[in-house]
Order: structure tokens, then C-alpha cells, then sequence
């Protein structure tokens, strides 16, 4: 007698395999996208905390200065005698480093003078040797020769002229990044910050003087310099210098016609790029190029405005 003896094999089809595969991607989607929504979401509260504490923090300095103010000079000025950029053009008005040359920042600074030790009450605006604080806003790294162009809101190099150089500044005529190219931009963001100065005025240089024929004060020497760093006794930043920019900056003086200013009102915002945010694409020569320029890309942004009345001037 022959016993016939059987053997079963057990395994997997490939159509069993590619199921489960396939079952398993769609899990792993399912948990994926709400885990990194609520990763998004902790990266934006993280930046949100850090931009509110910022702005508190330069909102509490700047109020506790402007309120011991003795005087505060007067904010509508334009370049008397000179012209500080080089463009073979006078009677500019104040330009804050801030990437656009057209426009008129006059409301972007502020300076007035603070008690000195013994408390003197000053009732000139132009005392002589008399120590002023300015708050204003500039580029972190200003370029000496190619001051106004050198905002850069997000990293990367642009095209300006269209020749496929990317980064390349044609009238910086500088190694920025240590490379060996001439007139290329480092890549790095350079945004705008606030900053506090404390410089004294010199007499033969620094002059501020009322036109009635165009209702401004004409300025010479520091009242319109864009960058006090190199001749302030004191300068330091009042906002976080890297990946955060101040726009909308408003130092906004309210007084009745031939009174001395009673009030400031302080505005600004502070914002950062969301994560992963992209330079914006401009078409220069023809060609679609990135623009790190740009502020106008998704951002997180904190805005602030109080007003501070001004108790010690008379």
C-alpha cells in the first residue's frame, strides 16, 4: 500500500502585496498631512510668540524715551545744500534705506532731546552740543555705494539687468561675498530693522531751518544722513536684526498750527516669511528670474501703533 502525501505552500499573490502597498500609502497620507499641518502650525505660533515679544519689546523702549523728550524737532525736511547719494539731485527728501528711493520717508525717523543729569530744560531746537536721539529704520548692511538697493527680503540672488548673472548689483563695484565676482550681492537677506541713535549735532555742518516758501525745513549733514551708525556716539537695534522686517514705520507728531508738538503716535510692523516661502518671479530680459527684493510673499506679520503724549515739552 503507497500513501500519497501532500504538502500546501502558503504565500502572498502579487495582487495581495500591491493591495496592502497600496492600503498603506493611503494611511500613511491620511496621518502625514495632519501632522505636518499641526508641525506648520507650531513653526507659525513659535514665530507669531517670537514677533509679538519683539514688538512689544521696541514699542516699551521707544515709548519710555519719547516720554522724557524735552523737544522734538520737526519731521518735514528736505536736503538743503547738498547731494548726498550722488545722483546729481538736491532737495531730496529723507530716504531710510528702505529698497524704494521714491518715496518720502520724513515720517520714518524721529529725534528730540532727553534730559540731561542736572534736568535742564532746553527751549531751543538747536541747541548747541546738545545730545539727540533719533529712532529710525535702514537696512541691516547698508552698501556704502549702492545704499537704495540693497534690501533683500527673503535669501537668493536676483537678475536686476537681465544678462542671466543672478545676485549681480551693477553699481555696487564690490566683492560683497568673497567670491571673485565683482558687483554680485551677497545672497543673504539684508531686511530693514529700527534702530536708536545718539549723536551731537555740529554746528558748521548739521543745520535745520524752516522755508516757509515750501512749507518744509531744509536739513543739512546728519539731519538727513540715512545710515547715523558711523558718527553716532551710541547706535544700537531696537528690533531682531535677522529674518524679521520692519515695514510701515510712522512716527507721526500731532500738535495744533504754532504749537509745539503734544503728542507721537508710534506704528510699525514687524513680519517673517512663513516656512518655505519663495522669492517672487519677475520677468526681466525675458526670462522669469526670482526676485528676493519682494516683500510681497506669504508672511506672519504683528503690527503695532500707540500714542505717547509728550509731557516735558513746552
Amino acid at each position: 500500500m503507497s500513501r500519497t502525501r501532500s504538502r500546501s505552500c502558503w504565500g502572498f499573490t502579487l495582487v495581495e502585496l500591491l493591495v496592502a502597498v497600496a492600503i498603506t500609502a493611503v494611511l500613511f497620507t491620511l496621518l502625514f498631512i495632519p501632522m505636518t499641518q499641526a508641525f506648520d502650525q507650531a513653526r507659525r505660533g513659535r514665530i507669531m510668540a517670537s514677533l509679538q515679544a519683539a514688538a512689544d519689546f521696541a514699542i516699551e523702549g521707544i515709548t519710555r524715551d519719547i516720554k522724557q523728550a524735552l523737544w522734538v524737532f520737526p519731521q518735514q525736511r528736505i536736503d538743503d545744500d547738498y547731494d548726498f547719494d550722488g545722483d546729481g539731485v538736491v532737495n531730496e527728501a529723507i530716504d531710510l534705506l528702505d529698497g524704494d528711493r521714491n518715496d518720502d520717508d520724513s515720517l520714518g525717523r524721529v529725534d528730540f532731546v532727553l534730559p540731561d543729569r542736572v534736568g535742564e530744560l532746553v527751549r531751543l531746537p538747536t541747541a548747541p552740543l546738545r545730545s539727540v536721539v533719533t529712532y529710525y529704520g535702514r537696512i541691516i548692511r547698508p552698501v556704502p555705494t549702492a545704499a537704495r538697493q540693497g534690501f533683500k527680503y527673503l535669501s537668493g540672488s536676483d537678475d536686476p539687468d537681465g544678462d542671466g548673472r543672478l545676485g549681480e548689483d551693477p553699481i555696487d563695484g564690490a566683492d560683497n561675498d568673497g567670491d571673485g565676482l565683482i558687483d554680485e550681492d551677497d545672497i543673504e537677506p539684508n531686511p530693514r530693522a529700527l534702530y536708536r541713535a545718539s549723536w551731537i549735532p555740529d554746528p558748521n555742518t548739521d543745520s535745520l531751518r524752516y522755508a516757509p516758501s515750501v512749507n518744509r525745513w531744509l536739513a543739512t549733514g546728519r539731519w538727513m544722513d540715512p545710515n547715523l551708525e558711523p558718527v553716532a556716539a551710541s547706535h544700537s537695534a531696537v528690533t531682531p536684526l535677522e529674518g524679521t522686517d520692519i515695514s510701515d514705520l510712522r512716527f507721526i507728531l500731532e500738535s495744533v498750527p504754532g504749537q509745539p508738538p503734544r503728542s507721537v503716535v508710534i506704528q510699525f510692523s514687524l513680519r517673517k516669511p512663513t516656512p518655505g516661502a519663495k522669492p517672487k518671479t519677475v520677468m526681466r530680459g525675458g526670462r522669469l528670474v526670482p526676485d528676493p527684493t519682494s516683500p510681497d510673499v506669504a508672511s506672519i506679520l504683528v503690527t503695532r501703533r500707540v500714542r505717547v503724549v509728550l509731557d516735558n515739552v513746552r
